[in-house]
């Protein structure tokens, strides 16, 4: 079984019923990097979310804005008291069997603790002491503004306010999917297979890539100041966001940002009337631009079952493997333009490689292979190491021809190959090159250089593009 796996897959459920019911399908071994947008909850298809849950959400944060207008009011000594119950209200712990996030693992999202809540506490104290308009919207300004505060923090908090929604969501839709349920607390949930809990089922119109809330650049794009405050936005503030590209940057844009709303009321109470109107988008999950579903719609139309291994040796079976695979994407229109293109353009390298990784798996795995990727060589990671027992080792590296192929090959896995020891090697180049003069360069580059170096390593050619030409140079 692949580490990666998804619900649908683990309980062998078509993923066509997902797809009908606009559910997320989740990875139960490494988090979706999804998160719940607030304020898509009002657009869900779904009135459990579209008028529960947001009034939920609403009433939660309208409640915590009279809190913390009594909070700064209160005197010193009676504030001390009180600290410790405000900053419980802005903690948010991680839901781990939402399978949301940026952890590896589900059950490793820990959330905001008290260090995380004490800062957005203090933000926030500093803000509710100015004369501000009557707008829970504050918030989303304290959160954008708060050093090391993330899209997980705005996801997992409205996960904590809205969880009773998403519970019963989860309870009415299982059976529709045909999951097994269990009794958890008071409702009936399907088991996580892999952890001592229930999994919950989000659907996928409240999701989105990153909450426009806590993402400087993103919410600056969709803010348009009105006109009493326009010349103090594009004088100051559009300085400053534009050189937040910076990560290293980006507490420094976030102090200096706090000041300025801090001695600019004007400018923070429209800032705030954006942020309660703002719009968002639910991500597209049908063209999948980030390639969340991509495992999961690759594996099922693409394999290599009809590749007969039946009495080759170890080297054979490799190699023929790799050449059927080569021969499925060089002459699969249909795999390349609905799977690894999008919008006319090709995915990024990583797609391509879990392609290569999820076509050769099980074949491989079928034939007493381990398929390692991301293998640690000692001069950095080597895409793919396939091994039986210690003797037999064999390399994989994989590149775009847009991605510098000559120095993949020539520098980088001829030190993957010395670190480990291991004389035996592929080097996997994906042609995307719509110039074929510029294409043949490169593979004329590259079996110069490996006939130059006299290296020992097999170079594969693997066409791309969508409509190739008749030209296809093979493997030499």
């Amino acid at each position: 079984m692949r580490y990666n796996i998804s619900l649908a897959e683990y309980y062998n459920i078509p993923i066509e019923l997902f797809n009908k019911y606009g559910i997320l399908n989740p990875c139960l071994k490494e988090n979706t990097k999804m998160f719940i947008d607030p304020v898509l909850l009002k657009d869900s298809q779904y009135e459990i979310f579209s008028k529960e849950a947001y009034r939920k959400y609403l009433d939660f944060f309208e409640n915590l804005y009279e809190q913390m207008r009594i909070y700064v009011s209160l005197p010193e000594d009676l504030k001390i008291k009180s600290k410790n119950t405000m900053i419980r209200k802005f903690q948010a712990k991680g839901i781990p069997y939402l399978c949301l996030g940026f952890s590896v693992s589900g059950n490793l999202d820990k959330g905001i603790g008290i260090n995380g809540a004490s800062r957005i506490l203090n933000n926030a104290e500093r803000l509710f002491g100015l004369d501000i308009d009557n707008n829970p919207a504050i918030f989303s300004v304290v959160y954008l503004l708060t050093e090391k505060v993330g899209p997980d923090y705005i996801s997992d908090m409205t996960a904590q306010i809205i969880i009773e929604q998403i519970k019963q969501f989860t309870q009415e839709m299982s059976p529709k999917l045909g999951l097994e349920v269990f009794k958890f607390g008071k409702h009936m949930l399907p088991r996580h297979p892999f952890m001592d809990c229930p999994i919950l089922l989000l659907p996928e119109d409240i999701l989105n890539l990153l909450p426009i809330d806590v993402d400087i650049n993103d919410v600056y794009k969709g803010y348009s100041p009105n006109d009493d405050v326009r010349d103090k936005v594009n004088e100051y503030i559009g300085s400053i966001f534009k050189s937040s590209n910076d990560k290293k940057r980006k507490s420094s844009v976030q102090k200096q940002l706090f000041d300025y709303f801090n001695n600019n009321i004007d400018v923070l109470n429209d800032f705030m009337q954006y942020a309660k109107k703002r719009k968002s988008y639910s991500y597209d999950f049908d063209v999948d631009k980030c390639g969340y579903y991509f495992e999961q719609r690759f594996s099922k139309a693409f394999d290599l079952n009809d590749i007969d291994v039946s009495n080759l040796n170890q080297l054979e079976i490799i190699d023929k493997t790799i050449m059927g695979f080569k021969d499925k994407i060089d002459n699969n229109n249909d795999i390349k333009r609905n799977l690894l293109w999008v919008n006319n353009k090709p995915r990024g390298e990583k797609s391509w490689q879990q392609a290569f990784h999820l076509a050769i798996f099980q074949k491989l795995e079928d034939s007493g292979f381990d398929i390692s990727p991301e293998y640690q060589t000692g001069s950095g990671p080597i895409d793919f190491t396939i091994s039986k027992g210690c003797k037999h080792r064999f390399l994989i590296e994989i590149k775009l021809s847009s991605n510098n192929p000559l120095k993949g090959l020539e520098i980088q896995l001829e030190k993957y190959k010395q670190c480990i020891g291991n004389k035996k090697a592929y080097f996997i180049c994906f042609n995307l090159e719509k110039d074929d003069q510029k294409y043949h360069k490169i593979i004329h580059d590259l079996f110069q250089k490996k006939e130059d170096l006299n290296l020992n390593t097999d170079i594969v050619i693997i066409d791309g593009r969508i409509n190739p030409s008749a030209s296809n140079i093979k493997r030499h």
